[in-house]
């Protein structure tokens, strides 16, 4: 049965532009932020010590000319971000970089057989090693990062699951008491147009790599009026998108998530479970 969140939004609103699907680790943000829903967005970051300014600020991200859907995921003993480069009529680029405590440049990752436009990798690290959950086709597809810098291979399929036209990433694997949590997109189309709601999924190692998905909750939207969506819309082929950017486990044993609303505005919310 669908629930409803309701969350509260985002501190970063309060500045009066426009910001969308927050992620956040402890107390480093990134997210999208525009003057008006109509875009263009900025993907955004902050940091103790560090106010909220553009990503592509940072001397490290000399060059880089676009940065969407910024996602963080704890690296080492650090932070990683990862971004792509939006729609583009050939093909996207998709990033990964270290950010906090110091950041380093982008590396565009590689990827033989890649879709056409890619938008999130769920990536996190093993042994020592960089890898990512690519999503479903139909089974669960991981990658791990070869001896090239930047350049991944398939692991395979490891099992069953759902089909692939109906799930997507939404946020970066979260490691808690040996499985990785991550909250994926459930997709359907009405009247030809797309909505999206979150669900809690999580996986494990098993034998030659990962896989054991799991569904763990929901799904879950905002509430009621945001699955109707707002006109006019910024994404003509969408109906409503509860868009789940961040995830964290809270202090208090409970997992906190961030999500944006149909490109107008940006939440937090504590699961119901």
């Amino acid at each position: 049965m669908l629930g409803f969140l309701r969350g509260e939004e985002v501190p970063m609103a309060r500045r009066g532009n426009v910001v969308i699907n927050p992620s956040f680790c402890g107390e480093v943000w990134a997210w999208r932020e525009g003057a008006s829903w109509q875009g263009p967005f900025e993907g955004m970051w902050q940091a103790p010590g560090v106010g909220a300014m553009p990503l592509r600020a940072l001397p490290a991200f000399e060059g880089v000319d676009v940065v969407a859907d910024p996602k963080l995921w704890r690296w080492g003993k650090g932070l990683g971000v990862t971004f792509n480069t939006g729609w583009e009529a050939v093909e996207n680029r998709l990033y990964y970089a270290p950010l906090f405590p110091e950041a380093g440049a982008p590396v565009e990752v590689k990827l033989t057989g890649r879709r056409l436009v890619e938008k999130n990798w769920g990536f996190f690290e093993d042994g020592g090693r960089l890898h990512a959950f690519y999503g479903w086709d139909p089974g669960p597809i991981f990658l791990r990062e070869t001896e090239e810098v930047g350049r991944f291979e398939r692991m395979g399929p490891q099992g069953e699951g759902p089909n692939p036209m109906w799930r997507s990433i939404g946020t970066q694997p979260v490691p808690w008491e040996g499985r990785w949590y991550f909250m994926a997109h459930r997709r359907g189309r009405i009247w030809r147009k797309r909505w999206y709601v979150g669900e809690l999924w999580s996986f494990g190692r098993v034998p030659g790599g990962f896989g054991d998905l799991r569904r763990e909750g929901g799904p879950w939207a905002h509430s009621p009026l945001g699955l109707l969506g707002l006109h006019p819309k910024r994404n003509p082929h969408l109906l409503s998108c509860t868009y789940f950017s961040g995830l964290e486990r809270d202090p208090e044993g409970h997992w906190r998530v961030g999500y944006g609303l149909n490109d107008r505005s940006a939440h937090l919310a504590r699961l119901p479970i």
